[in-house]
Formats: structure tokens, C-alpha cells, sequence
């Protein structure tokens, strides 16, 4: 009886993905398989050309909107973190040990250029054709105005590890980080000057749309708001607990937010509500690139690149039976850490006032633990399960609702 109840579990949690799977394709296609590498950072300059950038000196380039990735010889095998692209020729990557990679042929050719650090650099930014700002661990920001062939260090003013940078236009810019950094320049970066962000927080990234409108998002689900240009801050509720490590907005209204455990999440309101969509992925998501309101990318660990011409928003689904929820309606998502010792908290969305029951199974279908059975009205929950006496290993948690069952899988390591 053990071995059938382990055979119909395996085949339970294996249509569970392929539902999912299926809803995902709805709103962001997969278009990994270029590489295994963790990809850290993405910059699209249309709906076509776009460039990635991760582990081991990884780059990858598109000419046709991702359906077919090239890797590009980096001529490093350090890790590279952010790259940016002024057109579909001139663009730079920076990464570990201060390496700063340069390209002026689409990335045919990588020319490594002298940085004056060993420190970590983080994220780069265009200000304009010729001058460039890379920012890294350690309060560091560097500064070229020559296209990125010599660089100088400039004072920030801080000592946390900046990890985000974006320019609204030629003068105005701002970078995030650590602490709840947030620095902010009116010079082209040649000053920067610290804002109040009222969070300790870490900030991973930074969009700037506008001259007063940007969007930070960092640990623990954070999002900050300004309107103002960075004088003032305001919280904005994301619905997750996780991190979030990339945000790109296309318009003062309209923008996307990645993170931990394949989260995306979009805006149309400016942040005033966040729609959680489904990403179809359980890999860290680090960083998203829209060159519209529809169009975008999003990369990540083991590969990851997925693609969106509808802004991430379902436009119909297929093979799915009428009763199915839309995948931004009902959610469960990977529990937090994972793995654990010994607690661990899970969370769930659901659209609607139903009866749900979250039971925690062993591997032989066993049931462990009920940590929810009853009635929920609308909302976003979140429940802790302590394994405290349980042996370790693998696990499995299923949310049950009207219609609908989603599992996903926990370990427990002591």
C-alpha cells in the first residue's frame, strides 16, 4: 500500500506541474536552455536585440527577442552582476574583482578595461552616450565620461553594498542599496547626495522613470515609492514576504517587479496595487528588462530567461477545464527558507471565500501535518509549520481549494 500511495503521489505532484506549466505559457514563455548558469542581469534596447550577463563570465545575445540565445566569448570567468546597453552596438558589463567588459560591435568583441578596484560592481547605468556610472560593494560608485574606456572613482558617501542604479535623463539619477541606501544625484553623477528611505531594509533595485518618479524593491517584499525625485518615500504593500531584486517600469504606471522563487509581480497603477502573475518557475528571478508596457524579459538561476509580449498577463487558456482559476487568481507559494531547521512558513493567495485545507505529506504519501482546514475569505495567508521531531528529509505540502490542488515540495535539514 506504501508503494501505491507513493506512485499516486508522484503522479498527482507531476500533473500539478503540468497545469501550471500550461497557465504559465499564457503570460511568460520559457526561453531557457542556452545555458545552466545563473543569469544576473538582462538589458533589452528594442522588442529584438538584448543582452544577459551571469555566472562565470556568462553572456548571452539575442538579435530575434530570445528565440534563439548566442553566448558572446566575456574573455573573464568571473561573475559578471548588471550590463547595459545605449544601442544595438555599444554596451557594458562590470562584475567581480572590478571587472568592467566593453563592446561597441553588439558584443562580438569584449574589451576588458581598467577599473582601479578589486571590489565587486554591482550594476552599471547609461547617463548618456558618454557617460557611464557603475556601482559595486563597499559605498563604491565609479564614473566614466568617455564611453566607458577610463573610469574615476566619486565619492558616494556611503559604506553599504550598493546594488541598484538608474538615470530618468542626463542629470538626474539614483542608486540603492544595502541599509536601505538610497543616494541620489542632479549632476550626472559627478555628487551624490543620501535620501531618507526609513528602512533598514536591503534595496536591490532601482527604477527611474521620470525625474520624480522611481521604484525601489528589496529583502522582504519591500517596495518604496517616490514622487517627488527621492526627497521622500513611501511604502507600497507587494503581497509577498520573499525578496525582490528587479524592478523595471516602462511608464510612470506600469512596471514589474522579480524575485525569490519565480515571484512577478505587475503594476498598471503605480504601484498602488501589485498583481502577483505566474512566472511558471521556482528559480530566483534577478533582474527584468521591458522595453514597453508589454514586452519584457526576466533571468535568473539555472538559465532562467523568460518572455512576455502581453505584459505577463494571461490573453486566454488553453486545455484548461472551465472551473480553473486564472494563475494570478490562486496561489501557493514555495515555502521559506527551504530548506529549514526546524520552521519554515508557507504562503497562499486565493481569490475567493472558499473552504481550504494545507496538509504537509512525507514522500510515501503519509500525511505528516494539517496546518489549515476551514473556511478563508479572500486575502493573502501565511502559516508556519515546525517540524520539530519530524525526521529529516523531503516533504510535500498540498493547498486544497474548490476546483483546484497545487503542491510543492519542502526539505527539512538539520
Amino acid at each position: 500500500m506504501r508503494y501505491c500511495h507513493r506512485y499516486l503521489w508522484i503522479v498527482l505532484f507531476t500533473c500539478v506541474c503540468m497545469v501550471s506549466h500550461a497557465r504559465a505559457q499564457q503570460g511568460w514563455m520559457n526561453q531557457s536552455g542556452a545555458t545552466t548558469n545563473t543569469l544576473q542581469s538582462v538589458s533589452f534596447v528594442d522588442a529584438n536585440n538584448g543582452t544577459t550577463v551571469g555566472e562565470e563570465g556568462t553572456i548571452l545575445h539575442t538579435t530575434n527577442g530570445g528565440s534563439t540565445w548566442v553566448s558572446q566569448s566575456s574573455g573573464v570567468s568571473s561573475w559578471l552582476y548588471g550590463v547595459s546597453f545605449t544601442d544595438v552596438n555599444n554596451g557594458i558589463a562590470v562584475g567581480d574583482s572590478g571587472r568592467i567588459l566593453r563592446t561597441s560591435d553588439g558584443g562580438m568583441t569584449w574589451e576588458l578595461k581598467t577599473s582601479g578596484t578589486l571590489n565587486r560592481l554591482t550594476g552599471i547605468s547609461r547617463v548618456t552616450s558618454d557617460v557611464w556610472i557603475a556601482i559595486g560593494y563597499g559605498g563604491l560608485i565609479l564614473r566614466s565620461s568617455d564611453g566607458g574606456n577610463t573610469w574615476i572613482s566619486t565619492p558616494s558617501g556611503a559604506t553599504s553594498h550598493l546594488q541598484g542604479v538608474s538615470f530618468a535623463n542626463s542629470e538626474r539619477g539614483l542608486v540603492v542599496g544595502t541599509g536601505g541606501t538610497i543616494l541620489r544625484t542632479t549632476s550626472s553623477g559627478e555628487t551624490w547626495t543620501q535620501q531618507v528611505s526609513d528602512t533598514n531594509t536591503a534595496l536591490y533595485s532601482i527604477s527611474f522613470v521620470d525625474t520624480s518618479t522611481a521604484t525601489a524593491v528589496g529583502g522582504a517584499g519591500i517596495i518604496l515609492r517616490t514622487s517627488d525625485g527621492g526627497d521622500s518615500w513611501s511604502t507600497q504593500t507587494s503581497g509577498v514576504p520573499w525578496p525582490l531584486f528587479g524592478a523595471g517600469f516602462s511608464s510612470m504606471n506600469t512596471g514589474t517587479a522579480v524575485g525569490m522563487f519565480g515571484i512577478v509581480l505587475h503594476t498598471t497603477n503605480g504601484g498602488v496595487d501589485w498583481t502577483l502573475q505566474t512566472s511558471g518557475v521556482f528559480d530566483v528571478l534577478w533582474s527584468v528588462s521591458f522595453v514597453n508596457a508589454n514586452i519584457g524579459t526576466t533571468v535568473g538561476n539555472n538559465g532562467t530567461i523568460l518572455r512576455t509580449t502581453t505584459g505577463g498577463i494571461p490573453t486566454g487558456v488553453e486545455d484548461l477545464s472551465q472551473n480553473d482559476r486564472l494563475p494570478n487568481q490562486f496561489f501557493l507559494s514555495q515555502n521559506y527558507p527551504n530548506p529549514f531547521n526546524p520552521t519554515t512558513t508557507i504562503q497562499f493567495i486565493i481569490p475567493h471565500t472558499q473552504d481550504v485545507v494545507l496538509k504537509i505529506f512525507d514522500v510515501s504519501g503519509n500525511e505528516i501535518a494539517e496546518l489549515i482546514n476551514g473556511r478563508k475569505t479572500p486575502g493573502t495567508y501565511s502559516v508556519m509549520w515546525n517540524a520539530q521531531g519530524s525526521p529529516t528529509g523531503v516533504y510535500y505540502y498540498t493547498l486544497r481549494g474548490e476546483n483546484i490542488l497545487e503542491t510543492r515540495k519542502l526539505i527539512y535539514m538539520k
